[in-house]
C-alpha cells in the first residue's frame, strides 16, 4: 500500500503547543490501537512519531509553518479497512491543526494554552541545554525522550530511536531491568568517543505502578582528566623542587615587600644566610620598576663577587614577586671564555665547511700500491693511534695534507677539530697571530680578541704545512709551545693550556737548513719524532694507472661525464712523464682530458702538448756538468731507485740486483729513497 501523506499549515497562535500535542498523541494512539498504523510528523528535516508527546513538542512548530503527516501502512498482517482508518485519523489530525483547536476558543482555554505552552517550552529548553544526559522510556520500554546531551554521550540521534524499544537500540542502559524490578541502579557506561559515563537508572511511579523509567547520564571523563592533571602537577612540582635543589645557580624568590620566600641550596652556598636585600639593590629596583636587572655584581658576606640577574613574576599584569639568580663571577668568566672559544671554533668550522669534501674512512682516499708509498702509509697507520708529533716530507703535490688528515681521522682525536695552516701562505708579520691568537689592541687593526689555530685545534690536531717557512723567532715560540703545551696570545701575558697533536709538513731539506742556521736543530728533533716520506710520482710510476682510473671516476661524477678510461698510448705518455707537480699536477691533467674528451676514452689528443715530449731516458753513465764521471754513490743510488721503482719491494729489488734484502734497505734509506724508520 502506498504511503499516505497530508500537508497542513498550523493555525494556533502558539503553533504546535502542548495541549495540541497532547490531543494529537491521543489521536495517534487511538489510530494505532484501532487500525495498527503508525503516524509520523515531519517538520523541516526532522521526522518524529506522532504518539510521542515530547518529540512533537521538541519540533517547536510556530504558527503558519507547514507540517506533513505521514503513514506507511504495512501490508503484512493488515487489518481490514486499515487504509481507510489511517486516512480518517490523519484527516482528523489535519483538521485539528488547520482549525487551531478541538474546542471552541474561550478566554479560559487561551489562558490555559498560554500556561501550558510556556511551561512546555521552558521544560524543552531546560532539557536541551542541561549538560546531563536524559533518556526516558514508557512502561513498554519505548523511548519517549532523548535530550541533546544524551544524544552526544551515546552517539545516536533522537529522531532515529524515538518510539523504538530501548533494548533494541541501546541495551547497555538496562532500563528494561528497572521496569521489571522497580528499583533504582547506578553504574558506569562506556559512551561515544571513549567517554566514561556514570548512569543513574530510576523507575517512574504513578498510582502505585511503574509507568516508565529514566536514565541520567553524566560524563566523568573531564573529572578523570582533571584528577590525572592534578597528579601530573604534583609530580612536576616535586621534579621542579629537585631541579631547583640541583642547579648550580643560586635562586631566591622575594615578595614585593622584600620578604624572602624561597632560596635553593646553591643560593645559600653563595650568600650564606638569606640576604637582606638593599633598598637600592637590584631586587628592590626590579620590584619598583617592573623591569629585569641583569649582570649586577653583588659582594657576598665572605667577600666573593656574585653576578646577579633579577626577573619579575607577574600575575594578571601585576608584579607578584621577583626571582634573583646568582652565580659566581669566576664561573661567569669561565663560561664567557668557553663561549668565546666555541664561537671561534664555530666560525672556523663554518669556513671549513665551505671547502669541505665528504670524508671517506681513514687512508681510503690515498691511492697507490708502490712499495715506497705503501711503506709510508704503513708508518702513518701505526703512528695514528699515538700522540707522537709527526713530520711529513715530500715534494709539493705528493699528498702531505691528505696523509695528515687520514692520520687525524684514524686517531683517538678523530672527533676533535682538524685545523690547517700553511705557514708559507701567510705574511710573516701575521703568522704569529694566526698560530697563537691575539688580544684586543695588541697591534693596529686588532679590534677584538682572536683565538689562534692552536686554541681552535684544542682536543684535535693542527697541521702546519711548509714548516720551513717560519722565521727563527717563531720557531723558538713554536718550540716552547711543543715543550710546555701552552700558548700565549699576542699582546697577552696569560699562558693558555692546550691539548693539541702537531703534524708538520715540508718540501724543504730541513737538514741543510739546520746546517746553514736557518732552522733550529732542537725544533727539528722535536718535530721529527716520527718521519714520513711521501715519494714523488716519478718514483712511483706504477701507481699512475691507478690514480688515472681513480680521477676519471671522481671527475665523471663531479663533471657529469661518462669517460670509460684511457687509451694505452695516452697512458704510456702519462707514465713516462716525470710530473714535477706530482699527484696534484696529474689530477689537473686528467681533469683537462676528461673535460675535452669527446669519446668514451681519453686519447693522446686530449693531453697537453708538453706530455708529448719524451722524457730523456735514464743514463747510468752520469757525468758532472764539467763532463767528468760522477761519484760511484750516484750510480748506486740510481740503480737502487730504478730497481725499487720497477719491482716495488726490497725483496724483489734485492733478488734482481743479486744482493740481500738488508743491503737494499740500508742503501735506500742512506740515499733518502725511503723514510728513515730509526
Amino acid at each position: 500500500m502506498a504511503t499516505l501523506e497530508y500537508s497542513v499549515t498550523v493555525r494556533h497562535p502558539h503553533g504546535l503547543h502542548a495541549r495540541a500535542a497532547a490531543e494529537l498523541v491521543k489521536m495517534a494512539v487511538e489510530a494505532a490501537a484501532e487500525s495498527g498504523v503508525r503516524i509520523l510528523f515531519r517538520h523541516g528535516d526532522r521526522t518524529v512519531p506522532a504518539e510521542n508527546f515530547f518529540a512533537l513538542v521538541s519540533l517547536r512548530v510556530p504558527k503558519g509553518d507547514t507540517v506533513t503527516l505521514l503513514c506507511h501502512p504495512d501490508g503484512s498482517g493488515q487489518k481490514p479497512g486499515q487504509t481507510a482508518a489511517a486516512e480518517q485519523a490523519m484527516a482528523r489530525m489535519a483538521r485539528f491543526l488547520a482549525e487551531g483547536s478541538s474546542d471552541a476558543a474561550t478566554g479560559d482555554t487561551e489562558e490555559v494554552d498560554e500556561i501550558l505552552h510556556e511551561a512546555t517550552v521552558t521544560l524543552d529548553r531546560v532539557l536541551e541545554h542541561i549538560p546531563t544526559g536524559l533518556l526516558v522510556v514508557n512502561d513498554r520500554g519505548q523511548i519517549l525522550l532523548l535530550n541533546p546531551a544524551a544524544e552526544r554521550y551515546l552517539g545516536i540521534q533522537a529522531e532515529s530511536v524515538l518510539g523504538r524499544q530501548v533494548d533494541e537500540v541501546i541495551p547497555a542502559v538496562r532500563l528494561s531491568r528497572v521496569l521489571q524490578t522497580g528499583e533504582s541502579e547506578v553504574g558506569r557506561l562506556k559512551g561515544a568517543n571513549q567517554m566514561t559515563l556514570v548512569i543513574s537508572r530510576t523507575p517512574i511511579w504513578s498510582n502505585g505502578r511503574v509507568i516508565g523509567a529514566a536514565a541520567i547520564l553524566q560524563d566523568i571523563s573531564d573529572l578523570e582528566r582533571v584528577a590525572g592533571e592534578l597528579r601530573e602537577v604534583k609530580a612536576l612540582k616535586e621534579q621542579l623542587n629537585l631541579v631547583l635543589d640541583a642547579v648550580g645557580e643560586g635562586i631566591c624568590v622575594v615578595d614585593p615587600d622584600g620578604t624572602v620566600r624561597y632560596t635553593n641550596p646553591a643560593f645559600l652556598k653563595l650568600f650564606g644566610d638569606p640576604p637582606r636585600w638593599s633598598p637600592d639593590g637590584p631586587v628592590a629596583r626590579t620590584l619598583r620598576t617592573g623591569q629585569p636587572t641583569l649582570g649586577q655584581v653583588e659582594i657576598a658576606p665572605n667577600g666573593a663577587r656574585i653576578v646577579v640577574d633579577v626577573y619579575v613574576i607577574r600575575l594578571d599584569g601585576e608584579v607578584q614577586s621577583a626571582v634573583a639568580v646568582g652565580r659566581s663571577a669566576d664561573v661567569v668568566r669561565e663560561l664567557a671564555r668557553r663561549v668565546e672559544q666555541e664561537e671561534a671554533r664555530a666560525e672556523y668550522l663554518a669556513q671549513e665547511l665551505i671547502r669541505a669534501r665528504p670524508l671517506a674512512p681513514a687512508f681510503s682516499r690515498l691511492v697507490g700500491n708502490s712499495g715506497t708509498f705503501r711503506d709510508a702509509l704503513a708508518i702513518a697507520a701505526k703512528a695514528a693511534p699515538t700522540p707522537a708529533t709527526i713530520l711529513i716530507r715530500g715534494e709539493s703535490g705528493t699528498g702531505k695534507e691528505l696523509v695528515a688528515e687520514a692520520i687525524h681521522l684514524a686517531s683517538p682525536r678523530a672527533r676533535g677539530p682538524f685545523v690547517r695552516l700553511n705557514c708559507a701562505a701567510i705574511p710573516p708579520t701575521l703568522v704569529e697571530s694566526e698560530l697563537f691568537g691575539h688580544e684586543k689592541g695588541a697591534f693596529t687593526g686588532a679590534t677584538r680578541r682572536r683565538l689562534g689555530k692552536f686554541e681552535l685545534a684544542n682536543g684535535g690536531t693542527i697541521f702546519l704545512d711548509e714548516i720551513g717557512a717560519l722565521d727563527l723567532t717563531l720557531q723558538a715560540k713554536l718550540l716552547r709551545v711543543l715543550q710546555n703545551r701552552e700558548v700565549e696570545r699576542v699582546g697577552g701575558d696569560e699562558p693558555i693550556p692546550i691539548d693539541v697533536r702537531v703534524i708538520a709538513a715540508t718540501n724543504a731539506n730541513l737538514e741543510e737548513m739546520v746546517a746553514r742556521g736557518q732552522f733550529r736543530e732542537d725544533l727539528y728533533y722535536r718535530l721529527n719524532v716520527i718521519g714520513i716520506y711521501l715519494p714523488p710520482l716519478r718514483e712511483r710510476r706504477g701507481d699512475i694507472p691507478l690514480l688515472v682510473e681513480h680521477f676519471i671516476a671522481k671527475l665523471n661524477q663531479r663533471l657529469g661525464k661518462k669517460v670509460q678510461g684511457i687509451t694505452p698510448e695516452a697512458l704510456r705518455l702519462m707514465t713516462a712523464y716525470d710530473w714535477p707537480g706530482n699527484v696534484r699536477q696529474l689530477e689537473n691533467v686528467v681533469e683537462r682530458a676528461v673535460t675535452l674528451c669527446e669519446g668514451p676514452l681519453i686519447t693522446v689528443a686530449d693531453l697537453p702538448a708538453y706530455l708529448h715530449q719524451p722524457t730523456a731516458p735514464t743514463n747510468l753513465v752520469n757525468t758532472t756538468p764539467e763532463g767528468e764521471i760522477a761519484p760511484l754513490e750516484e750510480y748506486e743510488r740510481e740503480i737502487i731507485r730504478l730497481a725499487l721503482e720497477r719491482y716495488g719491494s726490497f725483496n724483489k729489488a734485492a733478488r734482481a740486483l743479486g744482493v740481500t734484502h738488508r743491503t737494499v734497505a740500508l742503501k735506500a734509506r742512506k740515499y733518502g729513497l725511503v723514510p728513515d724508520k730509526g
